[in-house]
């Protein structure tokens, strides 16, 4: 969806690849790339958020991003208050969205989910794990789990609903340069689509 770190947010290729996408009957989820460090700040991302899903449906999560290298990531690090803090802060942008009607969670990299479960915050929210490497290769095929987990030996050690294969990905059904590819390990599109979230 966009970076909070840019000055206007937004993705290029948001509209057009949610547009697609709903057009070729391709179901999909969102993620924002999350940059608040007080909770207010999270409020604040989080209404911009809302103003930009208004209308659209999605069958995965909307997910908050934690990028590496940012404060967010640094703050969980450094654990003890600093994370707890964090953790709550985190809380208050997903229970804005939520009480808005969306299904959410966070997409960070394993270490960071492993730090951030001690919080009990995925007890409330569910977990997209990154692939935790920018792969090359333009993943398009059946076997593009398997090919990964050969090449990279990649495999997670926490539960996860959705993991991320591949952030260079291509589709017929968009056209914008890369996409995500993911892998759902539960049916957790059911539970969007038949429990009214995300616009449904």
């Amino acid at each position: 969806m966009g970076d909070f770190c840019r000055e206007n947010f937004i993705d290029i290729d948001y509209e057009t690849n949610h547009k697609q996408s709903e057009e070729k009957g391709i179901p999909n989820g969102v993620y924002y790339v999350s940059r608040a460090t007080t909770a207010e700040g999270q409020r604040a991302e989080a209404r911009k958020v809302l103003n930009l899903l208004e209308g659209k449906k999605y069958e995965y999560p909307i997910y908050l991003d934690i990028e590496p290298g940012s404060t967010i990531q640094k703050n969980i690090d450094a654990g003890g208050e600093s994370l707890i803090n964090t953790a709550n802060n985190l809380r208050c942008a997903l229970k804005l969205l939520e009480e808005n009607g969306y299904y959410v969670g966070i997409y960070c990299d394993e270490s960071r989910a492993r730090t951030l479960k001690t919080t009990g915050i995925f007890e409330d929210y569910c977990l997209l794990l990154t692939c935790g490497k920018t792969y090359s290769k333009n993943y398009t095929t059946s076997n593009m789990e398997m090919d990964i987990l050969q090449k990279y030996n990649y495999i997670p050690t926490i539960s996860t609903n959705i993991r991320q294969l591949t952030d260079h990905g291509k589709s017929s059904a968009v056209s914008s340069a890369y996409c995500d590819i993911d892998i759902a390990y539960s049916s957790i599109s059911d539970t969007i689509v038949n429990g009214g979230f995300n616009n449904y």
